[in-house]
């Protein structure tokens, strides 16, 4: 049987310090494989981005000067583009603009484009009460993440007019790649198997300092 009573925090700092040499090992071997894990075998993502604004809820006329006669948008037509926009996001991620993406990529990547990974890696987010969408595209590469996004709002503006009889999006903001990459984060990685490590060890130090100092005849 064990005894509770005289424990107070020094003799719990005391069972620390006896183990420390056991808490630095363990905090930093698991520290020390995170880090190897990281920069050796997780592959690095980087992510593009992209903005595009849907404007002009009119029809499209053949031959119409589009700045003639126009007249300030209105609140119920703000809220008619933002609505499309939900639309639009679909639209964007179907067979027909990624059949399209994919066949005008062909062989201008480094890595394979298919329908099925870019659905895969890219990600529209329609701002909330907002006219702007944005378009990101996560990939190895960082000169395929920021050239497929392009192509992606380039594919979308040329054929969407077509499909909904709309002229209403133009690109604000071509896409850019990030020049750190998405993932792996190391500082997140590292840190996490510290504190793990650090807990792991100061648990493992308490139970193996314990009985011996406290354990009854």
């Amino acid at each position: 049987m064990y005894d509770h009573r005289g424990m107070g925090v020094v003799d719990y700092l005391r069972i620390l310090l006896h183990r420390a040499w056991l808490i630095l090992i363990f905090t930093g071997i698991c520290t020390g494989v995170m880090a190897i894990f990281t920069y050796e075998y997780m592959v690095p993502v980087y992510q593009a981005k992209g903005e595009m604004l849907v404007i002009e809820t009119d029809p499209v006329q053949v031959g119409e000067d589009k700045n003639k006669n126009r007249t300030p948008f209105t609140l119920a037509e703000i809220d008619a583009n933002i609505k499309l926009m939900e639309t639009y996001k679909s639209v964007i991620l179907s067979p027909l603009i990624m059949e399209k993406v994919t066949e005008s990529l062909d062989g201008e990547t480094l890595e394979e484009v298919t329908i099925k990974n870019l659905l895969e890696d890219v990600t529209i987010n329609a701002h909330e009460r907002s006219q702007v969408m944005t378009v990101y595209v996560s990939r190895v590469y960082p000169e395929d993440a920021e050239l497929i996004a392009n192509r992606v709002m380039e594919t979308f503006v040329a054929e969407h007019e077509d499909i909904f009889n709309l002229k209403n999006t133009r690109i604000i903001t071509g896409a850019e790649v990030d020049a750190d990459p998405i993932s792996p984060k190391p500082l997140v990685n590292l840190s996490a198997a510290f504190a793990f490590g650090l807990m792991i060890s100061i648990i493992l130090s308490l139970l193996l300092g314990y009985p011996k100092k406290y354990k009854r005849n």
